[in-house]
C-alpha cells in the first residue's frame, strides 16, 4: 500500500507546451469585454479562437488585442486580478475603440508595447523590464499612470509618451527617439542611459502623485543640449550629476530649484534656488536664491547669496526695482558675508537693499538711491534721505504711493515708504470703513505713529516690516498678520491701545513698552524688549537665548512664557496663566505664577508665591514661598516650599517615586469628609519623600494616603485612609460603613444621597476606602445618572447588582475612580467613568453584568484579581499582583500588565487590538485570540501582538496587525486581513497558519502547515521559514500568489518535496533536504534558487466520508460537500466508499483549512456531488488516524443572531405531538451570511417516542433540497440525539437570513406517569460562509412541560378513521379523517428525504402530486391522536 503523503513529481520533457514559465505562447484576446483573469473566456490560443489557455499570461507570453478581439464600441479590458505580465503586448488592428481600465493596477511589460490611437488607456501603470535591445514603447500619447524603466535592455520611444505620474528610468537604457515626454516627475538613476535630443520634457503636478515634482537626471545623459524641460506646475526641482550635464532651456512656470546643471536658458515666474550650476541667461520674476553658480546674464527682483561663498555673473547684472519696489540684494542670513564676482564692466543698482555683499572682479559696482544695510564692501552707493509721510485719501495700498504725502492731507508723493522714513496716520489719514492694505512682505517703513484717528478703521494684510518705533494711540482694528520690528537702537518704544497679532523682533535694539500691551505672540530673536511697569497679555511669549526681556513690575496674563534669554527684574514679575494647557518654560525668580486651570512649570522655577486652581505638573527643580494649591497637583522634580496651603479636598497630590517635597515650616490643608485628600506616589508600590525641615508637629485630616515616606516631624493623618506602604506616619482611620445610595439622580459628593441602611436617611459623610458602597433597588438610579464629580471618589467593595436597568454612572469631572475590594455592576449600567483603578492587597472580584467598560487599572500587589464574567471595554492594565480571568473571554481594546505580574487566561477567548502581557502568564494553551481593531487602543497603542508564550488559535479579523513578540507559539493561526510575523528573537512556531490576504513573514518562523489561500495577494518574505509538513499556495490560474523575497528570503524543509502551483516566485531559497517544485501556473521571476519550475503532483490519503479530514466521519463532513460542490479533480484509482486509507492526487483548491478538495470526493470519480454524502452515511462515526486536526477558525460578534428551538404546544400530555422549530436569526440580527450549518438537537428519549422523530427542511430560509441545498439527518434513537448538517450546493451565500431553518415532528410516549419537564437542547454548532469563515450563533433551547392528565386520550387505530385517494394517485392525493384534527402531512421518498410539508389544522386536505417522479412514498399524518402512516404510490399515464 502506498503511504499517506507521497509526492509524485512528473517531469516529462515533451510536455513542453505545459511549461508556461519556460516557453512563450501566443495569447488572443476574444468575446469582448471582460476580466484579464477570465483566461477560460477571452484568451484564445489563436485570433478570434475557440481554444483557451488555462492560465493567464506571464512574462514569457505576447498578448495580441486584434481585429476579433472586440464586436462593438465601448468594450473593455478589466485588469481585475493583482499581478500582470507579458511580453510583447500589441493592440495592432483592434476595433471599435476598445479600452483597457486599471483602477491604478501595474502591467508588466518584458518586451515591446503597441497601442493604437483609437483606444482608451485609463489609470493603468507600467513596468517595462525587458533585457532585449530595440524595444519599442508606443504609447500613441495615451495617457499611462507611473512608468518603470527597469529592465536592462534598451528601450526606445515611438510616440510621446504621457504620464500621470512618475516616471522612473533605473536600468537599462530609454532613447526619446524624437519624442517628447511629460509627466509628474521624471527620476533617472546614475548608471542607466538617456538619451533626450531635441525634445520638450514637461514637469507638471497632478494629483495622481503623491512624489514632487522632480527632474532628477543623474549619470549620463545624450542630446540634452537640444533639450527643453518646462515645469508646468506650483513648483519643480531639476538635478543632474553636474555642471558638464547641459540643457538648451530650464524654464518654471512657478517656483523652482536648478542643481548641478548647466543651461543656455534658465527662468522662474516665483522664488528659486540655483546652486553649482552654469546659466547662460538667468530671468527670475521674484526671489533667487544663489549657491556657487555662475551667470552670464542675471535678472531678478531680490537676489540672495549663500553666507561665504562667491556667485559670479560675467556680463549683465539687473535688478528690477524702483522707489515703490526695493530690489534685494543680500547675503542670505543677517551678519553673513557673501561675495559677488563680475569680472569687468560697470554693476551700476538703483532703489536696492544692500547687506552682507562683498564685490570682487574687474567691474566698478554703484548703488544709487539704496539703502544700506551694512556689512558691505567695494561698492559706491548713494544712500535715500529718510523722509516723514502722511497717509492720505483712504482706502488703499501701503505700497501705493497715491496715499502718501509729504503734509498731513497734502497731496500724494511719487513714492512709498522705505524703512527710513516715518509714517504717520492722524486725523486727515482716514474715515469711518477705511482699510489699510499690507498686501505682502515688502511694505515698511522706519516709525509708525497713529493718532488722532477716528472711526476705528483697519490695518489688514500679512506684513509689516518696522525699522523704528510703533506708536499706536488710535482705537483701530489690527488684522496685519505679523508686525516685524528691526529697529537697532536703543531708543525705539512700542506701544498700542489695540490689540495686535504676531509680533517678531528681530532688530538688534531695545524696545520699550509704553502702553500696557495686548497681543497674540511675541517672538524675540534679538536685542531687548522692556516691559517694566505694564501689563503683558498674550497667548505665547518667546525668546531667542542671546535676547534679553526687562520685566519689572510687569504682569503677564499668558497661556505660554517661554523667554530663554537674560530676564532682568523677573523677581517683581507676576506670571499668570488663565487658560488651560498653560506652559511655563523658563526658568528665572519671579515674585508669582498663578494657574487658573491646567498647566505644567517645565523649568527651574523659583517664587514668592505659586498658586493653582487646576491641574498642574510641576517638572524639575521648583522652590517657592508660599503654595497654595486648590486642584490636582503632580510633582516630577525636586520641589521645596517654605510654607503649603492645601485647598483642594476632593483632590489630589502625586509625586513621582524616589522624589522629595520639601517642606520648611507650616503644612495646612483643607479637607472633610466629602471631599478628602488624595497623597500617593506616582508608581503604585514605590515610595516618595515629604521632608519637613523644621521640627513642628504636621496635623491633616481626610487624607487618603499611599506610598508616601515623611521625615523630619511628627506626621499625624486623622480620619484618613492607609491606602498602604506608607512610613513615618500616624494614620487613624474612620469607622468602615455600609453607604446605601438614596434619593435618585445625584452628585457623589452630594451628603444627603448616603444612607447607613437601603432606603433610609441621607445626611452622612461619602464614602472612603474603607466602606461598602451599594446602590440598590431604593436607590432611584434605575434610568437615572450618579455622578462622581469630585476628583478622587473611593470606596471598598461597590455593589449596584440590584440597582435597576440603565444606571448611568457618569464623571462630573475628570475622575479616577479607586475601589479597594470588588465590584459587581447591573446588567444595562451605563459606565461612562474614563479611569477606574481596582487596588487591594488580597483578593477582589470584578461581575460587570455584561456592561461596558472602559479602562481599567488593576493593582493588586500580592493579591489576585478575578472576572466574575465576561469583560467588554476599553482597557486593562495590571500594574502589580495577579489576574485571572476566570474562564471568561475578553473583548477589550488594550490588555497588558507589567513586569512582576501574573495573569492566569485559560480556556478563553480574547478579542483585543493591543495584547502587550509583561509579567508571567499561565494556562496560555488553551487560550484564543481574535485580533481586531478598536480605536481607542489603536490611537494609543498601535495594533499589536506583543506577548511572548504557548496559546491555541490566533485570528486576524482587522488589517495591519504586527505580531512583533519575542516568542510565539499557537495552534493554528488565520489571518483574514493583512497581518506582519516577526520572530523578533527567537523562533515563532505555528502548527497551521492559514492566510487570506497579504501577509509578511519576517525573521525565523516554524510552520508544520503553511496554507498562503490568498489568490492575487502578496506574500513578503524576510529570513527563514521553516516548513514541517506542508506549503500550500491557494492561487489561482487567474490570481496567483505572489511570493516576494527580500533579504535571504528562504523557505526551509528537511525532507520529501514541496510542490506549489500558481503562484509567482521572485527572490525566493529553497532549502534543506526537501525539493522544491514550482508546478502549473508558476511564474519564475528572478532570483530564485534550489526551485524547479516543472509540473508537479501531490498523492496523499482520502477516508471516504472524511471529508473535512478531521480523523472523525461525521454531519460537520456534509457543510465541506457543500463548500466543494460541484468541483473536480484528478479520478481516484481504485476509488469506493469503504473505510479505508485510498490514496488521491490533488484536487487544484483546497479548503480554508488547508485540506484539499479531494477529501470531498468520498466516492472518488473525480466530482464533489450529492453521491458524496453516501459515503458519510455508510462510515457515520467511524474515526481514522491523521495528522491534520479539526479547524478552528473564529470572529467576533456581541450580539450574536440566535438558533433557536421553539417547541409546541408547551403543555403536552402523553401520545400528544411535539412540532419543534429550529430559528435561526430574528428581523432585528439575522444572519449576515450563511452557507451551510451544522448542530445537534438532542432530547429526552424517556418521554419522546423515538420512533416518531420526522424532520422537515421545507420553507428553509437556507434553500430548497435538492435543488441548491444538501441535507443530512442522523437519528440516534438510544441516547436521543439528531445530527443534523444542512448546506448550499451552488457557492452562494445567503445574506441576511432569518426565520425557519428546518423542523421536527416528535410524539409523546403513551406511558407517562408524572409530571416532568423535557428540555430540547442544541450542542455542537458550527455556522460557515462558502469561504468557511465560521459564524458565531447564540443557542435558545426550549423546553415543554409533560402533564398525565392532560388531553388523555385512549390509544386508537388510526388505520380506521383515515382514508387516503386515489392510491395510486397521478396528479392529486386526498386525506381525509373521521373528526380527528390532523396538524400537518409530510411525503417523504424511500432514502427519507422529505419532499412535502403541509400545515393542515383540519380533517382534511389534498396534495398536489404530479411534479413527482414516478414511484413509492410514504405519507405521513401527525394528529391530535398520534401518527398515521401509510405508503402511497405515484404513476404516470
Amino acid at each position: 500500500m502506498k503511504k499517506a503523503t507521497t509526492k509524485i513529481l512528473l517531469m516529462i520533457g515533451l510536455m513542453l507546451s505545459a511549461l508556461q514559465n519556460s516557453n512563450a505562447a501566443n495569447f488572443y484576446w476574444v468575446g469582448g469585454s471582460g476580466s484579464w483573469s477570465d483566461f477560460a473566456n477571452h484568451w484564445a490560443t489563436t485570433s478570434g479562437g475557440s481554444t483557451f489557455h488555462t492560465s493567464i499570461p506571464n512574462l514569457n507570453d505576447d498578448v495580441f488585442f486584434d481585429a476579433q478581439s472586440f464586436t462593438a464600441i465601448n468594450q473593455f479590458v478589466q485588469l481585475d486580478s493583482t499581478f500582470y505580465f507579458c511580453k510583447n503586448m500589441d493592440w495592432t488592428g483592434a476595433l471599435y475603440m476598445p479600452s483597457i481600465e486599471g483602477m491604478g493596477a501595474t502591467l508588466k511589460v518584458y518586451g515591446s508595447l503597441t497601442f493604437i490611437d483609437n483606444m482608451i488607456v485609463n489609470q493603468i501603470s507600467f513596468a517595462f523590464s525587458s533585457t532585449q535591445t530595440g524595444v519599442n514603447i508606443d504609447t500613441r500619447e495615451k495617457e499611462l499612470g507611473y512608468i518603470q524603466f527597469n529592465g536592462s535592455g534598451s528601450f526606445v520611444l515611438q510616440s510621446p509618451l504621457y504620464c500621470s505620474g512618475n516616471i522612473e528610468l533605473t536600468d537599462g537604457s530609454l532613447d526619446a527617439n524624437g519624442n517628447n515626454i511629460h509627466c509628474n516627475s521624471f527620476t533617472k538613476t546614475v548608471l542607466p542611459v538617456l538619451t533626450t535630443g531635441d525634445i520638450t520634457v514637461t514637469i507638471a503636478g497632478t494629483s495622481f502623485s503623491t512624489q514632487p515634482r522632480k527632474f532628477q537626471a543623474l549619470g549620463t545623459i545624450t542630446g540634452s543640449d537640444l533639450t527643453t524641460v518646462i515645469f508646468d506646475c506650483a513648483s519643480g526641482e531639476i538635478e543632474a550629476s553636474g555642471s558638464t550635464t547641459v540643457f538648451d532651456s530650464v524654464m518654471f512656470i512657478g517656483a523652482g530649484s536648478v542643481l548641478r546643471i548647466s543651461s543656455n536658458y534658465v527662468s522662474m515666474t516665483d522664488n528659486g534656488f540655483v546652486g553649482n550650476s552654469i546659466i547662460q541667461k538667468g530671468i527670475f520674476d521674484k526671489q533667487i536664491i544663489l549657491s556657487t553658480s555662475t551667470f552670464d546674464t542675471l535678472s531678478s527682483t531680490n537676489i540672495y547669496l549663500y553666507v561665504n561663498e562667491t556667485s559670479t555673473v560675467n556680463n549683465l547684472l539687473d535688478i528690477n526695482s524702483d522707489c515703490n519696489n526695493f530690489g534685494t540684494l543680500n547675503s542670505m542670513y543677517p551678519g553673513g558675508i557673501s561675495t559677488l564676482n563680475v569680472p569687468s564692466g560697470n554693476v551700476t543698482l538703483n532703489y536696492i537693499q544692500l547687506s552682507g555683499i562683498t564685490a570682487t572682479g574687474g567691474a566698478t559696482f554703484t548703488a544709487n538711491n539704496s539703502i544700506d544695510n551694512g556689512n558691505n564692501t567695494g561698492w559706491t552707493i548713494t544712500s535715500l534721505t529718510p523722509r516723514k509721510l502722511f497717509w492720505v485719501n483712504g482706502t488703499g495700498n501701503w505700497n501705493d504711493p497715491a496715499h502718501w504725502s509729504l503734509t498731513s492731507g497734502g497731496i500724494p508723493t511719487t513714492c512709498s515708504p522705505t524703512k527710513l522714513d516715518s509714517t504717520i496716520f492722524d486725523a486727515n489719514s482716514l474715515t469711518a470703513g477705511d482699510t489699510v492694505y499690507t498686501v505682502n512682505d515688502l511694505a515698511t517703513c522706519n516709525n509708525l505713529q497713529i493718532s488722532n484717528v477716528a472711526f476705528g478703521p483697519v490695518f489688514s494684510g500679512t506684513f509689516l516690516t518696522v525699522n523704528g518705533s510703533v506708536d499706536i494711540q488710535s482705537a483701530v482694528t489690527w488684522n496685519v498678520n505679523t508686525l516685524k520690528l528691526t529697529g537697532t537702537a536703543s531708543t525705539c518704544i512700542l506701544g498700542s491701545i489695540a490689540p495686535l497679532n504676531y509680533i517678531d523682533k528681530v532688530g538688534t535694539g531695545t524696545y520699550t513698552a509704553t502702553t500696557d500691551l495686548n497681543f497674540e505672540i511675541l517672538f524675540l530673536e534679538s536685542g531687548t524688549m522692556d516691559f517694566s511697569n505694564r501689563s503683558v497679555n498674550a497667548i505665547g511669549l518667546n525668546s531667542y537665548p542671546l535676547t534679553t526681556v526687562i520685566m519689572t513690575n510687569t504682569l503677564f496674563y499668558t497661556q505660554g512664557f517661554s523667554f530663554m534669554g537674560t530676564q532682568t527684574g523677573s523677581s517683581t514679575a507676576q506670571i499668570q496663566f488663565p487658560t488651560s494647557n498653560a506652559v511655563m518654560a523658563s526658568s528665572g525668580t519671579y515674585y508669582s505664577i498663578d494657574f487658573t486651570q491646567d498647566g505644567r512649570i517645565d523649568s527651574n522655577v523659583t517664587a514668592n508665591i505659586f498658586k493653582s486652581t487646576g491641574t498642574v505638573h510641576l517638572g524639575n527643580n521648583n522652590s517657592f514661598g508660599r503654595m497654595e494649591v486648590g486642584g490636582d497637583l503632580y510633582l516630577h522634580g525636586q520641589n521645596s516650599t517654605d510654607t503649603l496651603q492645601l485647598n483642594n479636598g476632593g483632590h489630589s497630590i502625586i509625586q513621582d517615586a524616589g522624589r522629595t517635597f520639601t517642606v520648611t515650616n507650616e503644612i495646612f490643608a483643607t479637607a472633610n469628609c466629602n471631599k478628602m485628600i488624595s497623597l500617593r506616589s506616582g508608581t503604585p508600590g514605590a515610595q516618595t519623600n515629604i521632608v519637613k525641615t523644621l521640627s513642628n508637629a504636621v496635623n491633616v485630616d481626610y487624607f487618603d494616603i499611599a506610598d508616601i515616606n515623611v521625615s523630619g516631624a511628627v506626621f499625624n493623618a486623622t480620619n484618613s485612609i492607609n491606602s498602604g506602604n506608607n512610613t513615618g506616619w500616624t494614620i487613624t482611620s474612620p469607622t468602615a460603613r455600609n453607604l446605601y445610595w438614596i434619593g435618585g439622580p445625584g452628585n457623589w459628593s452630594d451628603s444627603t444621597h448616603w444612607a447607613l441602611v437601603s432606603g433610609g436617611t441621607g445626611g452622612n459623610c461619602v464614602p472612603t476606602a474603607v466602606d461598602d458602597v451599594y446602590l440598590d433597588q431604593n436607590s432611584g438610579l434605575s434610568g437615572n445618572t450618579l455622578t462622581f464629580d469630585i476628583a478622587n471618589p473611593a470606596m471598598n467593595k461597590f455593589d449596584m447588582r440590584t440597582a435597576g436597568t440603565e444606571v448611568t454612572l457618569a464623571p462630573g469631572i475628570p475622575a479616577i475612580v479607586t475601589m479597594y475590594s470588588s465590584a459587581y455592576f447591573a446588567p444595562t449600567t451605563i459606565i461612562q467613568l474614563q479611569n477606574l483603578r481596582m487596588l487591594s492587597s488580597g483578593t477582589a472580584e470584578l461581575f460587570t453584568g455584561g456592561s461596558l467598560m472602559d479602562e481599567m487599572e488593576i493593582e493588586m500587589a500580592n493579591g489576585t484579581f478575578t472576572l466574575a464574567d465576561e469583560f467588554s471595554g476599553t482597557s486593562i492594565n495590571l500594574a502589580s499582583g495577579s489576574l485571572d480571568l476566570n474562564g471568561n473571554n475578553i473583548t477589550v481594546s488594550n490588555l497588558s500588565s507589567e513586569a512582576g505580574t501574573t495573569v492566569n487566561l485559560g480556556p478563553v477567548t480574547i478579542e483585543v487590538t493591543n495584547f502587550d502581557l509583561k509579567g508571567t502568564n499561565t494556562n496560555t494553551a488553551q487560550t484564543d485570540f481574535n485580533m481586531n481593531v478598536f480605536a481607542p487602543a489603536y490611537y494609543a497603542y498601535g495594533y499589536y501582538f506583543k506577548t511572548q508564550g504557548t496559546f491555541k488559535n490566533i485570528t486576524v479579523n482587522a488589517p495591519g496587525c504586527n505580531f512583533s513578540t519575542p516568542s510565539l507559539t499557537c495552534k493554528q493561526f488565520t489571518a483574514y486581513y493583512y497581518a506582519g510575523i516577526s520572530g523578533v528573537s527567537s523562533t515563532c512556531t505555528i502548527e497551521k497558519a492559514v492566510f487570506f490576504n497579504d501577509v509578511g513573514l519576517f525573521g525565523n518562523n516554524y510552520f508544520d502547515t503553511l496554507f498562503f489561500n490568498n489568490p492575487g495577494r502578496t506574500v513578503t518574505v524576510y529570513g527563514t521559514q521553516e516548513i514541517g509538513t506542508q506549503l500550500i499556495c491557494g492561487g489561482s490560474p487567474g490570481f496567483p500568489v505572489y511570493l516576494n523575497g527580500t533579504n535571504a528570503a528562504t523557505f526551509s524543509k528537511t525532507s520529501g518535496d514541496v510542490c506549489i502551483s500558481n503562484a509567482l516566485l521572485q527572490g525566493i531559497t529553497g532549502a534543506g533536504g526537501a525539493n522544491f517544485y514550482a508546478g502549473q501556473g508558476c511564474t519564475d521571476l528572478g532570483g530564485n534558487v534550489n526551485w524547479q519550475f516543472t509540473p508537479c503532483l501531490v498523492t496523499s490519503d482520502v477516508w471516504p466520508g472524511d471529508a473535512n479530514f478531521d480523523l472523525l466521519c461525521n454531519n460537520f463532513d456534509i457543510l465541506n460537500i457543500g463548500v466543494a460542490f460541484n468541483e473536480t479533480g484528478p479520478v481516484r484509482g481504485g476509488g469506493n466508499n469503504s473505510w479505508t486509507a485510498q490514496p488521491a492526487a490533488d484536487f487544484s483548491s483546497w479548503f480554508s483549512s488547508a485540506v484539499n478538495i479531494k477529501h470531498a470526493d468520498s466516492d472518488g470519480n473525480g466530482i464533489v456531488e450529492y453521491a458524496d454524502t453516501v459515503a458519510i452515511d455508510q462510515n457515520y462515526s467511524l474515526n481514522h488516524p491523521a495528522r491534520l486536526t479539526p479547524p478552528v477558525i473564529t470572529t467576533s460578534s456581541h450580539l450574536l443572531p440566535p438558533l433557536s428551538l421553539e417547541a409546541t404546544p408547551d403543555t403536552v400530555g402523553p401520545s400528544m405531538a411535539v412540532h419543534i422549530d429550529v430559528l435561526l436569526g430574528t428581523a432585528a440580527v439575522p444572519v449576515d451570511s450563511l452557507y451551510g450549518i451544522a448542530f445537534t438537537v438532542n432530547y429526552d428519549p424517556t418521554v419522546v417516542d423515538t420512533m416518531s422523530v420526522q424532520s422537515s427542511f421545507v420553507g428553509s430560509w437556507l434553500g430548497t433540497v435538492g435543488v441548491d441545498m444538501i441535507t443530512f439527518v442522523r437519528h440516534f434513537p438510544t441516547i436521543g440525539k439528531l445530527e443534523v448538517a444542512m448546506v448550499r450546493n451552488d457557492h452562494q451565500n445567503v445574506a441576511n437570513g432569518f426565520g425557519d431553518l428546518a423542523s421536527f415532528d416528535v410524539v409523546i410516549v403513551d406511558n407517562i406517569s408524572t409530571v416532568t419537564n423535557s428540555l430540547f437542547r442544541l450542542t455542537d454548532v458550527t455556522a460557515i460562509t462558502y469561504t468557511q469563515l465560521v459564524q458565531p450563533l447564540a443557542r435558545v433551547n426550549d423546553t415543554i412541560y409533560v402533564d398525565p392528565t392532560v388531553n388523555k386520550v385512549p390509544v386508537i387505530d388510526l388505520n380506521k378513521y383515515f382514508k387516503v385517494y386515489p392510491n395510486p394517485a397521478t396528479s392529486v392525493l386526498n386525506i381525509y379523517s373521521n373528526d380527528i384534527m390532523i396538524q400537518y402531512m409530510d411525503i417523504f421518498d424511500i432514502t427519507g428525504k422529505q419532499l412535502v410539508h403541509l400545515k393542515v389544522n383540519g380533517n382534511q386536505a389534498s396534495i398536489p402530486v404530479e411534479s413527482l417522479p414516478q414511484g413509492i412514498y410514504q405519507l405521513r399524518c401527525i394528529s391530535e391522536q398520534g401518527i398515521f402512516n401509510r405508503a402511497i404510490e405515484i404513476v404516470k399515464r
